[in-house]
């Protein structure tokens, strides 16, 4: 199984979309992949799943009527509003996973399943979904103190066999999450992708990520090798001027293929929670596509 890991220190540059359209692509071609959603923030998880993040009246008022049959207390209250909002809606979910690699296979949750897609690609696409609970996963494993930073690794290991890809989503903060990511990712091939923009913001981002991965590489001799991903490019003169800076620089280390900045059809899959490959013929998804197809062409062999 190849391990991918999506990293960037800087929030806003299309890790998300890379991870899910890149894992549509994988699956369309025939691969079981595996999305492992590092993230507290969920945004892989609720568009891969198609969970709701709207309130409405039919929600207030189970909410209300539920809230009357309790003591009145606030753990009453929030435990109704988890119940209610999907808070709590896996009864395993990955900080378990983080917390106890055992029960690995009793969280995934096979995404084509879950939400009943008549798109024949989902039934090769499985999750770990990330919730709330997983902002508190940091500090529970700085005070279990041994392997703090193998239990992503030790829970891919249950599931090897069964997947050909996993790739994993995280967030901009660098804590355990991100070293257990560099550690999963931990054989000859497998790879971490750094999405960046072409803005100064970005570039700082990228530097620290790449600086973050050589000092971890430098006490941890892993597999995994880098590759540099340019999202949300336009096309005028100083971004184009800018790409062939970061690719002269990283050579190799850069991907062909970079992502153009076209927001209506991103905000459009966003906002229905949908995978950009699976319902857009726009220029930026053929971007992706061009993407899936190089990343096999190169990285799959």
């Amino acid at each position: 199984m190849k391990t991918i890991g999506i990293i960037n220190e800087k929030g806003g540059v299309s890790k998300t979309t890379t991870t899910v359209n890149l894992a549509y692509g994988l699956a369309k071609k025939g691969f079981k992949v595996l999305v492992c959603d590092l993230d507290p923030q969920g945004n892989t998880t609720g568009t891969l799943l198609k969970l709701n993040d709207e309130i409405d009246y039919k929600t207030i008022e189970k909410i209300n009527n539920a809230f009357k049959n309790t003591d009145g207390g606030i753990e009453a209250a929030t435990n109704i509003i988890d119940e209610y909002t999907g808070a709590a809606v896996f009864e395993k979910d990955i900080s378990h996973v983080l917390l106890d690699h055992r029960v690995t296979k009793q969280a995934i949750i096979n995404v084509g399943d879950y939400i009943k897609s008549t798109d024949e690609t989902f039934k090769n696409m499985s999750i770990l979904p990330s919730t709330f609970n997983l902002s508190e996963v940091d500090l529970k494993l700085k005070q279990q103190g041994r392997f703090v930073e193998q239990k992503m690794k030790m829970a891919l290991d249950h599931v090897r066999g069964e997947y050909d890809v996993a790739i994993i989503d995280n967030s901009p903060y660098t804590n355990a999450l991100t070293y257990n990511t560099l550690n999963a990712c931990c054989n000859e091939g497998d790879l971490i992708i750094i999405p960046a923009k072409v803005d100064s913001y970005s570039m700082v981002g990228l530097s620290k990520t790449v600086h973050m991965m050589l000092d971890w590489l430098s006490i941890m001799p892993l597999g995994f090798d880098f590759k540099i991903l340019l999202t949300m490019v336009n096309r005028n003169k100083i971004e184009r001027s800018v790409v062939e800076m970061v690719k002269n620089l990283y050579k190799e280390r850069c991907f062909s293929t970079t992502i153009r900045h076209q927001a209506k059809p991103i905000t459009e899959a966003s906002l229905s929670k949908s995978v950009l490959l699976a319902v857009s013929e726009s220029p930026v998804a053929e971007d992706y596509k061009t993407l899936v197809n190089e990343l096999v062409e190169k990285e799959f062999k």
